[in-house]
């Protein structure tokens, strides 16, 4: 809508199931950044629709607080349920991203909150006030069903309160309508996507095909799963609700009304139920608003429940949070952050993702116009037909047999030595001039192993993060500070653990009294220096890697291996080791040393190491194998790494 490169769902193409709607918002977002001339800033492309999403978020917060006071006419209420909505993992997880559940989410709570409830009408409540409140809650719900159509179930459950206003909801169905339409300029091509959505989903139970549930699901799994720690205290908020606050029925009935009817569909989802958690939420407010009443009491047991409840859903919620946002799948996002720094720089041409469809942001992170694919998932229907059973979706086919998908799909591939190009830990990437090939392709780690024949056979490799694509100190650090004292024996006790024969040497290369300062990296890169020179690096918490610099100065201190003189050209342009070169006449491992071991890389006739590498088989696999990876070259001469000067 706003780029003229992209990728569009089959939900647009085919059965155009989706509004303009949800992507109109972040449009504005992007001809904002166009204005302001800075829409070519990686952080501004990417940052700013989440910064929208996050104010949206901040909205939904703000209205299930007053919602919360406007149920319960306490202000007690509201700041627990405002502090339940903050803490919520769910809330945090789903909240800020860019789904059309969250936008759907925050809208709903907003009219609720409008809506004119007869028990909430007092004497000097108005008909012109009431109709006012009805106009703005019904405009709003209309808004939440063009999102979401399925909305129109929940909004449906209070629509009996005010069916007399026939042609206000005559009015902003026709509304509805032209918002729904893909093309509103043009009549002749309108599309109502609500029908359409109905159509291909419950008529032709298209969301079978992407799995099916009990119906007990959402009583089981999706609820329990959602509120989590929050569930005791909205039991209690529902049980207690019911004599000290009956203004609460139409919500818990509006709660049930959704979990049962959406347990009829087949197709199950946490993010469709996402609507009622701000509901649920009030209702826990409430619950721990009744256990601090019982603080009041002159019982002793008493008095520490609420206190203990506050602390019970901080500890209990707020790690899953953080877990959910910023460690959980954590690499798909990375990745496409990592590769969009080398089609800036002309290192990658084409990207293929071996992976299902929606596994990664894709175009939403990368804002280059570079061809991308990936393992689609459209279903097998047709405008006249159910789902053929029998059909597989292109990712099912591949994950059955990778590497018989991948001979079906590009063309032959002749032996070759690896090349010099290289990507991170999952990701392979290709020197090759055939078109149809990929100059990079993404896979998950767990299927390396099945996809090595064609690791050796092509000029793929594999790479690991820092040396690939560019280290450039300046731009790449984000922060550096030097580690308290106890920190820095720490991370010396980790490093002799991994190498003992270290420790003779130890109190030369890292001394006791010597400033150890960490420089923390983009793409979760850390390096360890002292006195102005990188030692030892690590990404994310994994082993600690010596430089080759020091290395060069302790060549006795690492386990290493030696590659004959044949490796040496394709090693210093970055390819792994394969087993054959540490094999053959030339080479040799000396030790007895386990697969994952980090090594240094020795060449034939030469007397300082070239690469530090890490083991991906034991000696006696590489010896028995003797094809496909042996080591994983990770930094080596002159590359990014070795060339850094580091500027405390």
């Amino acid at each position: 809508m706003r780029y003229t490169y992209g990728y569009l769902t089959w939900e647009w193409r085919r059965d155009q199931l989706r509004s303009i709607a949800h992507p109109i918002l972040f449009v504005a977002v992007y001809k904002l950044l166009v204005f302001l001339r800075i829409d070519q800033v990686d952080e501004f492309i990417i940052y700013g629709p989440r910064i929208l999403q996050a104010l949206i978020a901040a909205f939904g917060d703000l209205y299930t607080y007053k919602l919360a006071r406007r149920i319960f006419r306490e202000d007690r209420v509201a700041n627990l349920a405002l502090f339940c909505s903050l803490v919520s993992w769910f809330n945090f997880y789903c909240s800020v991203r860019m789904l059309s559940n969250s936008v759907e989410t925050v809208l709903t709570t907003v009219a609720l909150y409008y809506w004119p409830w007869p028990s909430f009408a007092t004497k000097d409540t108005s008909w012109k006030e009431r109709s006012s409140m009805l106009r703005i809650s019904l405009s709003i719900a209309a808004l939440a069903c063009i999102l979401r159509p399925t909305n129109a179930a929940l909004e449906f459950n209070h629509l009996q309160y005010n069916l007399n206003n026939v042609s206000m909801i005559s009015n902003l169905f026709f509304f509805q309508f032209l918002f729904s339409n893909n093309r509103p300029i043009s009549i002749i091509s309108a599309v109502f996507v609500p029908f359409n959505f109905f159509r291909v989903n419950v008529f032709q139970s298209i969301s079978l095909f992407y799995g099916t549930h009990p119906w007990h699901w959402y009583f089981t799994q999706g609820i329990p799963a959602i509120a989590a720690s929050f569930l005791p205290f909205v039991t209690k908020g529902i049980i207690s609700s019911e004599s000290h606050a009956p203004r609460a029925k139409p919500f818990v009935s509006l709660m049930l009304w959704v979990i049962i009817g959406y347990s009829f569909l087949g197709h199950k989802e946490f993010r469709f139920i996402y609507p009622i958690l701000p509901i649920a939420i009030i209702f826990s407010g409430f619950g721990l608003a009744e256990i601090a009443r019982t603080e009041q009491s002159q019982n002793s047991i008493h008095r520490h429940y609420f206190k203990a409840s506050i602390v019970f859903l901080i500890i209990t919620q707020i790690p899953l949070a953080y877990y959910t946002s910023f460690t959980h799948q954590r690499g798909v996002i990375d990745v496409i952050n990592y590769l969009r720094i080398g089609v800036k720089q002309g290192k990658v041409r084409d990207i293929g993702f071996l992976m299902p469809c929606h596994s990664t942001p894709f175009y939403s992170n990368m804002h280059q116009n570079v061809t991308m694919w990936f393992l689609t998932c459209e279903p097998p229907v047709s405008d006249t037909t159910d789902i053929n059973e029998s059909s597989l979706d292109e990712a099912t086919i591949f994950y059955a047999d990778p590497q018989q998908y991948l001979t079906n799909r590009f063309e032959p591939l002749t032996n070759k030595q690896e090349s010099n190009n290289g990507v991170s830990n999952n990701i392979i990437s290709m020197n090759s001039s055939r078109e149809k090939w990929p100059s990079h392709l993404v896979i998950f780690q767990a299927l390396l192993k099945d996809l090595e024949p064609f690791i050796d056979k092509a000029q793929y490799h594999q790479r690991w993060d820092l040396p690939e694509l560019g280290f450039n100190f300046k731009e790449d650090v984000s922060t550096q500070s030097q580690v308290k004292s106890s920190v820095q024996r720490n991370i010396r006790s980790k490093i002799l653990d991994q190498y003992k024969q270290l420790e003779s040497v130890v109190d030369e290369v890292l001394p006791k009294k010597t400033p150890l300062v960490l420089i923390k990296c983009h793409e979760h890169i850390n390096l360890l220096t002292m006195n102005n020179e990188i030692l030892f690096f690590q990404h994310f918490d994994g082993p600690y890697y010596p430089t080759l610099r020091l290395l060069h100065k302790y060549p006795d201190a690492f386990p290493r291996v030696q590659v004959d003189r044949g490796a040496i050209k394709f090693i210093l342009s970055g390819a792994n080791i394969m087993c054959p070169g540490l094999t053959s006449k030339g080479a040799k491992i000396e030790q007895e040393l386990p697969a994952d071991t980090i090594v240094g890389v020795f060449a034939e006739g030469k007397e300082h190491a070239i690469a530090i590498g890490l083991m991906k088989l034991s000696t006696e696999e590489i010896k028995k194998v003797n094809k496909g990876i042996g080591v994983d070259n990770i930094h080596y001469l002159n590359d990014p790494l070795w060339k850094t000067i580091v500027e405390v």
